[in-house]
């Protein structure tokens, strides 16, 4: 249920030689728009049991949506747009525009699904996962990325950018 924007990354993991590699992690109902190098990164290490799914990739600018190994991960009902997902495609992908609300702002509520969002009715039931951003709970069928697809807008919130 993370909205990330503009990171080098939206979501890495870095093998820096120190070896493990990720066990048993979920990465599940992010919303990733404009990651400068990828959307995903995961370096080669001993990965096992892992779950990528209900997350959104999105990028309006070229480059790759990901970068690295797919060994020890299960990749599921991801949205991908504005690349291609390679070696992290999985069943139930959605290779299309998510139809954000206002991609690349700095409200929160950018990040909803608009209305007819192929994403809204694409993702999998998870108990890790009850509610969405907003703290409204998720139901079926469900959404992929950070917004449950009926979810209440949230409530005010202040952003403030330091150049």
């Amino acid at each position: 249920n993370n909205i990330i924007v503009g990171t080098r990354f939206g979501f890495e993991y870095g093998n820096y030689e120190q070896g493990g590699g990720m066990q048993d992690v979920l990465v599940a109902n992010n919303t990733v728009v404009n990651a400068v190098e990828a959307a995903i990164k995961i370096d080669p290490d001993s990965h096992r049991g892992n779950r990528v799914l209900n997350n959104i990739f999105y990028r309006t600018r070229g480059g790759p949506l990901e970068m690295g190994s797919s060994t020890g991960t299960w990749f599921d009902r991801n949205c991908w747009y504005g690349g291609s997902s390679g070696a992290f495609s999985g069943a139930g992908d959605v290779l299309d525009d998510p139809l954000l609300v206002q991609p690349g702002s700095l409200s929160p509520s950018g990040y909803r699904l608009r209305d007819g969002a192929p994403c809204a009715v694409s993702g999998r039931a998870l108990t890790e996962v009850q509610s969405d951003f907003s703290g409204a709970v998720r139901t079926n069928p469900y959404s992929s990325g950070a917004y449950e697809k009926d979810s209440p807008p949230p409530g005010p919130i202040n952003i403030r950018v330091i150049p």
